[in-house]
């Protein structure tokens, strides 16, 4: 997988030493903002490499390839 942005080292080392991280943090996040939605939502996501967003997203089969539309 790409990373749209890289692991800080902080990161880093709390994965090695099994300790929460934000990837943990922004997941549950989004999985509460998610399953709250009941009629439509729309999730805008900062990155610098926004197709490796959307390439991930895609092949996890959350969203299919017409619900995702970048802007540049």
């Amino acid at each position: 997988m790409l990373e749209a942005t890289p692991l800080s080292t902080t990161d880093k080392k709390n994965i090695l030493e099994g300790k929460e991280t934000v990837l943990d943090r922004t997941r549950r996040l989004f999985y509460v903002i998610c399953s709250r939605a009941q009629e439509s939502l729309a999730i805008v996501v900062y990155s610098e490499n926004p197709q490796a967003v959307k390439d991930y997203v895609v092949s996890e089969n959350w969203f299919t390839e017409q619900e995702v539309i970048l802007h540049q």
